[in-house]
């Protein structure tokens, strides 16, 4: 019985200990990572193909078919924004982040196998 206590003792200090790393691991990243709009515009042709526009530039085009390079002006677009541009604030946080995300999975999953065998 107390063995058994003792287990479940061990199981749940490890599970808020997981829980913590994970949202120390989540602060870090979102912290680290911020997202800004990118010059850069995907944008569907009337004849259905994908352009890329860069500054009211079709940069590239084609979708399914050949890849064409031009500077031709961007097709009309209508309900198409920027696309989203990752940028690292604080690169160093990146791996502390990820690292702590993962550990925090590590020590919540005894816990979890054993609430699905008991």
């Amino acid at each position: 019985m107390s063995r058994k206590v003792n287990l479940k003792i061990v199981l749940a200090v490890a599970n808020l200990v997981g829980l913590s790393c994970g949202l120390v691991g989540g602060l870090l990243l979102v912290y680290a990572l911020t997202l800004k709009p990118s010059q850069f515009r995907l944008v569907e042709t009337s004849d259905g193909n994908m352009a890329l526009c860069l500054k009211d530039k079709r940069v590239a085009t084609g979708y399914g078919g050949p890849l064409g390079v031009t500077d031709e002006p961007c097709p009309e677009w209508q309900h198409t924004g920027p696309t989203a541009e990752v940028v690292t604030e604080k690169p160093a946080y990146v791996p502390w982040g990820v690292r702590l995300i993962i550990i925090g999975f590590v020590l919540q999953l005894p816990a979890a196998i054993a609430a699905l065998w008991s």
